[in-house]
């Protein structure tokens, strides 16, 4: 026989002997662990849960030693059991409950942490891999849950990862990012009814994102809902009575609707503040002239020409209005610029 191994073995029988208050594979079990033996202590330790399986004490070094072995899926599972053993056999030792609780914790981290480190190396499928068992345990499944589908994302997989944004925002439905991520996955997969929703959604959560109504409005446009488009547009300009998009995409939206009066009221609100734009002077133009206001028509088609002197749409809009106002030499004189043009 080895003669370490053989002084081992006597050094065991001896330690044994000295302490009859605890059982044979106990106090191996710690035996092993004094002598850095993990994997025999481990042994030990489940073979004493086979004669006593609520023995707390036990099952905690089960726990640390796969904590220490970097098993970190292992010794979670079995720190809850040491949590769940001690609430049905009522044990009330603190420190002990506390340690378990830390390193419960502890562990679900170094799963995580090693979850998100695959990723950030791009090996997805290791990362998905190290991920998945946390779903099981309940804890941060929302952190869970958004980790998985920034994975499927990466991997193309957006069905999947839509799955897994909807089961994050179940679970924080306060969540604005992951509301606007849905929404814009939808928008991109046509699904403009349920792209339509989750923008609501994310302002409800912030009634002032504007952004958020901007896309909603553009949503709505291609569901061809012409009254929500406006009605949006509307919302934006109560946060916002100076935003010069909303002000120029209402006016446009109301040209549209042939409703010319409000057209008229927000693109000249537009025009105050950026006066270089030509479609929008051209659009107001128009909507003076369907509104029969020749001399408006007129002074706003001047200035378009102004703006961009190549459009000749523009001198035939001033030519047109100043002969139907009667401006007969604003019409002329416009009408020389024409020839010219042609």
């Amino acid at each position: 026989m080895n003669f370490k191994k053989s002084t081992f073995a006597i050094i065991v029988i001896s330690i044994i002997a000295l302490t009859g208050c605890q059982s044979q594979y106990m106090r191996s079990g710690k035996i092993y662990l004094q002598h850095k033996q993990p994997t025999k202590a481990l042994h030990e330790f489940q073979m004493e849960l086979k004669t006593n399986p609520n023995n707390i004490q036990a099952i905690k070094n089960i726990a640390d030693i796969h904590f220490n072995n970097e098993e970190y899926l292992q010794s979670y599972n079995m720190y809850v059991k040491v949590l769940d053993t001690a609430k049905k056999t009522n044990f009330k030792d603190k420190k002990i409950l506390d340690e378990t609780k830390k390193f419960k914790e502890a562990s679900w981290v170094r799963i995580y942490k090693k979850a998100t480190t695959a990723f950030k190396n791009n090996n997805f499928d290791v990362a998905l891999e190290t991920i998945k068992p946390l779903e099981n345990f309940g804890q941060k499944l929302d952190k869970v849950y958004q980790l998985e589908s920034i994975i499927y994302l990466k991997q193309k997989k957006d069905d999947k990862a839509i799955t897994y944004l909807q089961k994050t925002f179940s679970l924080n439905n306060k969540n604005k990012a992951i509301a606007n991520q849905l929404a814009a996955m939808y928008f991109k997969k046509d699904n403009f009814d349920k792209a339509a929703e989750y923008y609501q959604k994310v302002i409800q959560i912030d009634p002032k994102d504007v952004d958020a109504y901007f896309n909603l409005a553009i949503t709505y446009r291609k569901m061809k809902k012409s009254d929500k488009v406006i009605s949006t547009y509307e919302d934006i300009i109560k946060i916002d009575p100076k935003n010069t998009d909303a002000l120029n995409y209402l006016g446009y939206q109301y040209f549209t609707a042939k409703n010319y009066d409000k057209a008229i009221t927000n693109l000249t609100k537009y025009c105050e503040i950026e006066n270089n734009d030509a479609d929008a002077l051209r659009i107001l133009t128009f909507s003076y002239a369907k509104n029969k206001n020749y001399k408006k028509a007129v002074e706003t088609g001047i200035i378009w020409h102004q703006v961009d002197p190549s459009d000749t749409v523009a001198v035939q809009m001033i030519v047109a209005n100043a002969n139907m106002g009667k401006m007969y030499k604003i019409a002329k004189k416009y009408s020389k610029i024409l020839k010219k043009m042609n």
